[in-house]
């Protein structure tokens, strides 16, 4: 079982993040929570991976003011990607607009994620 993997492991990290994919389809987004935030990468790049995975469930749980807290700081386009969500939860469609568009700054023209955050910008009541 997953038991035996290190939870510091490049495998025990993956299986960690399989098993909470598998607790979010399964509607356990609690469960998923707490497996993502028992995951202690050593890689920066997974570390990111993770909290925009665990800044998505917040928003979902109806937590997105802890997402912003959480991804607050955070670069990278996913994780601004969520930011923007939670900020339109939070019911702050100005600054919604304004993560989703440092968001595009960074995504390719014609990529689907870039047409995603488009389509968020546009709900808030934005401009790409």
């Amino acid at each position: 079982g997953l038991g035996k993997l290190k939870a510091d492991s490049m495998y025990g990290t993956l299986a960690r993040m399989q098993l909470a994919k598998a607790q979010v389809d399964a509607g356990k987004p609690q469960d998923a929570l707490a497996t993502l935030r028992a995951i202690q990468a050593g890689d920066s790049g997974l570390t990111d991976v993770i909290n925009v995975r665990i800044g998505r469930l917040l928003v979902d749980t109806g937590k997105a003011a802890d997402a912003v807290t959480l991804l607050g700081s955070a670069t990278s386009p996913g994780a601004l990607e969520v930011v923007g969500d939670a900020q339109a939860k939070l019911g702050k469609p100005q600054e919604a607009q304004a993560t989703y568009k440092r968001a595009l700054t960074t995504l390719e023209v014609g990529s689907p994620e870039r047409t995603i955050v488009e389509l968020k910008l546009a709900d808030v009541g934005g401009a790409p």
